[in-house]
C-alpha cells in the first residue's frame, strides 16, 4: 500500500512500464501466432524472456501477468485489441489518483470501528484492523 502521492505515482509508473512491456511482447507473439505458429511454444518463449527480465528488474514482474492475460485469453474480433485495452486502463487509473482513498470507508474508519461492507449493517460487519 502506498502511503502518499509520490509513492503512488512511482508505483503507477512501474506498473505502466511493466504492462507496456507485457503488452508489446503479447502483440509480437500474437503477430507470430497469426502467421501460423503454435500458441503454447510462443507463450513459453515469451514468458521465459519476461521472467528473465523480471528477475533482473523486479518492477517488471507485472509484465508476465500482462502477457498471460492478453495472450492466452481468447479475444473476440481483432486479436490486437486486448493488449491495447489492457494498457489503456492505466491512464484512467492515473486520472483517479487525486480522489483515491476518499471513497474508501475502511481506509478512513476510526480504529476499532465497524463499517458497512457490501450492504452488511455496521453492527454486523467485521471489526476493521488499525
Amino acid at each position: 500500500m502506498q502511503t502518499d502521492l509520490p509513492h503512488t505515482l512511482l508505483s503507477l509508473r512501474d506498473r505502466v512500464v511493466a504492462t507496456l512491456a507485457g503488452a508489446v511482447a503479447a502483440m509480437v507473439l500474437i503477430a507470430l501466432r497469426e502467421q501460423g505458429l503454435l500458441t503454447l511454444p510462443l507463450f513459453a518463449a515469451g514468458l521465459a524472456l519476461l521472467a528473465v527480465l523480471a528477475a533482473a528488474a523486479p518492477t517488471l514482474r507485472l509484465a508476465c501477468t500482462t502477457l498471460t492475460v492478453v495472450f492466452l485469453i481468447p479475444a473476440e474480433g481483432d486479436p490486437f485489441l486486448r493488449p491495447l485495452l489492457w494498457v489503456g486502463e492505466y491512464p484512467a487509473r492515473g486520472a483517479c489518483l487525486p480522489c483515491r482513498g476518499r471513497a474508501d470507508p475502511v481506509r478512513h474508519a476510526p480504529e476499532n470501528r465497524t463499517v458497512p461492507i457490501m450492504g452488511i449493517p455496521a453492527d454486523r460487519a467485521a471489526v476493521v484492523p488499525p
